[in-house]
């Protein structure tokens, strides 16, 4: 998650929803004694670097949005390559986050944590990921058969479980920049 830190959106939501605030406090308990080791260990110079990159007002940030976000798998790219400018492919990038968030918040509420939640909360994680690659897709590979398992479980549907085959099949034609029908996966 240092590296993919877009990648974990979802996981607090989730926690919080089930009710999981002890392992949501030792997560950020964690995180704080490791950022502070990091700091004792090689200085705080390296965390102003890293936020001076990320708060996007130099040329490293925007090179890395024109090759890393605008080609990769997110609900951005998938707007800029169907012609959306950057303000309002932003804009279509936290509606899908808020849907995101709605979602994993409600699934999480409604009873203990299984395959199924699971399976939405890795789907829900690749929709709100502002910045998604072909590597990430992996979540929608793990996603699509644990859907389809819980599923066949309760009570097996062809429409839901061709629905899974889609999702799971759909990083074939990404990402958008190159493959146009990208633009609606």
């Amino acid at each position: 998650l240092t590296f993919k830190p877009q990648l974990w959106l979802m996981i607090p939501v989730a926690l919080a929803a089930a009710g999981r605030w002890r392992v949501l406090a030792v997560a950020g308990a964690t995180a704080a004694a490791l950022s502070a080791l990091s700091v004792a260990v090689f200085g705080i110079e390296a965390w102003r670097a890293w936020i001076a990159l990320m708060s996007g007002g130099n040329a490293q940030f925007s090179a890395w949005v024109a090759a890393g976000r605008v080609n990769g798998l997110s609900v951005f790219a998938c707007a800029r390559a169907f012609g959306a400018t950057g303000d309002l492919a932003n804009l279509v990038q936290f509606a899908a986050i808020g849907i995101a968030v709605g979602f994993v918040y409600w699934l999480y509420r409604q009873s203990e944590p299984g395959p199924l939640h699971l399976s939405g909360l890795l789907a829900a994680t690749m929709l709100a990921a502002p910045h998604a690659s072909a590597s990430d897709a992996v979540l929608l590979a793990l996603a699509a058969p644990l859907f389809v398992a819980a599923s066949a479980a309760r009570e097996f549907r062809a429409v839901p479980c061709a629905v899974a085959a889609a999702v799971w099949i759909c990083p074939l034609l990404n990402p958008p920049s190159v493959f146009r029908a990208g633009v609606m996966t």
